[in-house]
């Protein structure tokens, strides 16, 4: 079988590769990422959410939604999260120190907590890719939100028996944990940062992360961060892709 065209595999860091590497560390393990990585997050579920939680702020506040919407829109492009975005909007609009913290609980409630994610769909081959991936490779499935809720796409998905190890960094309303979720996936997998790739869509969380552990980073431009730039080396992943689907002809390289 020829090989996928890999024209949207960019490499920024060409020590990665297998010759690079030598012998002492070969690719062992994939960690994913869930949401605009393995499904169209945005599209399916994040862009009505967010035009939920927008407007729910904006209520509470007594604003115009639109005013929101475009502050959050700007936030997007700067790699911020949403949960980050809601304190950042409040102090841009003025907002008395005593309600940030309600506006802000509404806002994430609204994207975070509320939305129905029923008849949610992976992108088109990903099912395949898993399982050719899983013939050579361990597994690993990191995804950031509301426990409850990131179990129930995982569970909608069916997509829980091609991982090994399936984490959720629990939002909190004030950080993540990626960093400690893949340093569990290291220790309950007995592996090296060296012997781990990552794969995912923001630069700022899942690719800086992994950078800084070591591990080979694949970046989907896809989802809410598709145009972002990275602003350091260590948001800046080691291949780009276009498509999830073009990950398994990067690991070949690897």
């Amino acid at each position: 079988m020829a090989k996928r065209s890999l024209k949207h595999a960019v490499s920024h860091r060409p020590h990665r590769t297998q010759q690079a590497r030598g012998k002492e560390y070969t690719l062992k393990a994939i960690i994913f990422d869930l949401d605009d990585t393995l499904y169209d997050n945005l599209n399916q579920v994040g862009k009505k959410a967010m035009h939920t939680a927008d407007i729910a702020m904006a209520h509470f506040l007594k604003e115009d939604p639109e005013v929101i919407h475009n502050l959050r829109a700007d936030l997007v492009q700067k790699g911020i999260r949403f949960f980050e975005q809601n304190p950042l909007i409040c102090h841009e609009l003025g907002v008395n120190k005593q309600l940030i913290d309600k506006a802000s609980e509404i806002a994430n409630n609204h994207y975070y907590v509320f939305p129905k994610v029923k008849g949610i769909k992976l992108f088109p081959g990903v099912p395949a890719l898993l399982k050719k991936l899983r013939k050579k490779h361990k597994l690993a499935l990191i995804t950031f939100g509301v426990l409850e809720k990131q179990q129930e796409k995982i569970k909608v998905l069916k997509v829980a028996p091609y991982f090994d190890f399936v984490a959720v960094d629990q939002w909190s309303g004030i950080k993540a944990t990626k960093a400690d979720s893949f340093l569990d996936v290291m220790e309950k997998l007995k592996l090296k940062a060296e012997e781990i790739a990552v794969v995912g869509d923001n630069p700022k969380n899942e690719i800086e992360v992994g950078n800084k552990l070591g591990m080979t980073t694949i970046r989907v431009l896809q989802g809410k961060f598709k145009d972002y730039a990275p602003k350091s080396d260590f948001e800046r992943a080691d291949f780009n892709v276009k498509k999830v689907t073009e990950v398994d002809g990067v690991v070949e390289l690897l």
